[in-house]
């Protein structure tokens, strides 16, 4: 009888465990963080159609930035809203086992039509270091009532229109000027993603293609470093030696000298991987993406 008996105790200790809410934990570690956890917010739940509405994801862990990688970016479906603007960060505060990070999404959001408007669950997919064990969180459904559009002000008098169909053609013919004087039809109104941002959302692409073939990472890498420099600063590489990149990096940019120094180590790296065999231990090609991530993440945080 007393088997038995143990043998339920341990089953439901054992239920109990693995029973998680929004939060994960990772084996500790250097790398290593714990008790990881998402949250959601919307900044109204009730808006005039011509507004906009702000959605901030904050996921949150114990431990460096270099405990977890969010290397799929989110995908976000949406009823009655579309994306206007987006943006991530990531921080930390205190220290060792106190050290607490957090990184966050921002979204603003455009109404499509009035009505009831909805943010379906978002599933954020992340390793954990240094195992690169994969896990997933997921956030709630939010929505938000959006009210019908303001009407156009009702036909006025004879005079009314007449200034009206003034000011119409008038605009109308500064338009015709713009277009002859520019020699083209139509402007790019395209928006265009900032060098960093651009530098982040290829090198996410080269460490899934690479895997984890070092050699291939360091050799791709260094193609994106080249290019970042060249679009921020107008620093073209070429065969230039590092103390002429440096004093190149000083003159064009506002990075102090350890960001200086951390981001021509990591492009002469690269650069002398390209023509020696490479040793890379399981998981390296991950944590090094994630290091040079989080170092262009700060970069942007500190121009904002």
């Amino acid at each position: 009888m007393k088997p038995r008996i143990a043998a339920a105790t341990a089953l439901f200790l054992w239920l109990i465990g693995t029973t998680v809410g929004f939060a994960a934990q990772s084996p500790a570690g250097t790398n290593s963080g714990r008790g990881i956890q998402v949250s959601q917010s919307i900044a109204q739940h009730h808006i005039a159609f011509e507004d906009t509405v702000q959605f901030q994801i904050a996921v949150e862990w114990q431990g460096p930035q270099s405990a977890f990688i969010f290397d799929r970016p989110l995908s976000l479906e949406l009823d009655h809203l579309k994306v206007g603007r987006f943006s991530s960060t990531i921080a930390s505060r205190g220290r060792g086992d106190q050290e607490i990070t957090t990184k966050i999404y921002k979204y603003r959001l455009l109404p499509l039509a009035p009505g009831t408007a909805g943010i379906e669950p978002v599933e954020i997919s992340y390793l954990a270091m240094p195992d690169s064990t994969r896990g997933t969180l997921m956030t709630e459904k939010m929505t938000v009532e959006i009210d019908k559009p303001i009407p156009p002000p009702e036909s006025g008098d004879t005079s009314t229109l007449t200034w009206l169909g003034i000011i119409l053609a008038a605009l109308l013919v500064g338009v015709v000027t713009i277009i002859a004087l520019r020699g083209r039809s139509e402007t790019d109104t395209t928006p265009r993603l900032a060098p960093r941002q651009v530098f982040l959302q290829q090198l996410g692409i080269l460490r899934a293609d690479s895997e984890n073939d070092l050699k291939r990472f360091q050799s791709g890498l260094y193609k994106l470093l080249c290019a970042f420099l060249l679009a921020e600063y107008e620093i073209e590489v070429n065969e230039k030696d590092r103390d002429k990149l440096d004093q190149q990096l000083q003159e064009k940019s506002e990075l102090g000298d350890g960001q200086r120094q951390t981001l021509l180590d990591w492009l002469f790296q690269a650069q002398q991987d390209k023509f020696r065999p490479v040793q890379a231990s399981p998981g390296e090609t991950t944590r090094r993406e994630n290091a040079i991530r989080a170092f262009f993440e700060r970069l942007q945080d500190n121009t904002q």
